[in-house]
């Protein structure tokens, strides 16, 4: 093992010195366990690589060891992780993480605001969609001074419906607890820029769902839909012998893990059909 590491660590510093010199590096963090110790698997991911560093901490002490994100100067996709932020280059959030916190806020307190942040994040997200399949470059400027303007209009909306709390007679250390709809507002103000980074540079994805294939919690998903599958054809009688079974995984899209496609329920097992896109 320790042989096929060093032949294997020139390719790995190439690997990681594309992924520093990137305009847009996907990245998250997962955690596993290492001799039944608490570990991080840390990703960085582009449409055409991926990296993979295995640490004993989550933030900072980890991303110097690993070595990508200190020299990286493009756009970091992330979910908002606060080590992150620690970093000198751009920033964009994820904002798969935002509709599901938005539609928690509206089916279970009720929050008007919520949905219609919700609404104009995926009325965005379509106009950049459409741009793209156009062959555009980006959003006309005026185009995205109204989107912001909505966006902002929203938030006033969601900051009247959620007063900041009076102060508490005698004040506590640390800081003032906060309900998840004011924190939701704070992070969609405060980092405005990266929540809208996709609506200025169409070359940022809505989502970092890149990323969340690399994940081992992706891809247990993935394997146990897989299982259900070859478990259904044999109770089903659908079992039969034709080509030799197929397994290809590589980078794509999609709302949560990976789809399995209809192609596995015939000659062969496929995992395809992720467009990249």
């Amino acid at each position: 093992m320790q042989r096929a590491a060093s032949i294997l660590e020139p390719v790995e510093q190439q690997i990681k010195e594309a992924l520093s010199q990137a305009d847009v590096l996907h990245q998250d963090e997962s955690g596993l366990y290492v001799a039944g110790q608490r570990w991080w698997v840390h990703v960085s991911a582009t449409q055409a690589l991926t990296h993979y560093g295995v640490h004993p901490k989550r933030g900072q002490e980890a991303l110097q060891a690993i070595g990508i994100l200190p020299k990286f100067r493009g756009r970091s996709l992330h979910d908002g992780w606060s080590s992150y932020w620690l970093y000198d280059c751009l920033h964009a959030l994820c904002n798969v993480h935002h509709l599901r916190e938005l539609l928690f806020l509206y089916e279970e307190q009720q929050q008007t605001w919520a949905h219609q942040m919700k609404e104009l994040l995926l009325s965005m997200k379509e106009a950049c969609d459409q741009a793209r399949a156009a062959g555009r470059s980006g959003l006309d400027p005026l185009e995205i001074a109204d989107w912001t303007a909505r966006y902002e209009a929203v938030l006033q909306v969601g900051y009247q419906a959620n007063p900041s709390d009076a102060p508490a007679p005698i004040p506590k250390k640390g800081r003032r607890k906060q309900s998840a709809a004011r924190n939701l507002l704070d992070r969609q103000s405060l980092h405005q820029e990266a929540v809208l980074a996709f609506l200025e540079d169409l070359r940022i994805p809505f989502t970092n769902d890149v990323v969340a294939y690399c994940t081992p919690c992706a891809w247990l998903a993935c394997l146990l839909k897989l299982t259900f599958i070859l478990v259904m054809r044999v109770l089903a009688g659908r079992w039969e012998q034709h080509d030799p079974t197929t397994i290809s995984m590589v980078h794509g899209n999609a709302p949560s893990s990976p789809p399995i496609p209809d192609c596995l329920w015939r000659h062969s097992i496929g995992l395809s059909g992720f467009s990249g896109r």
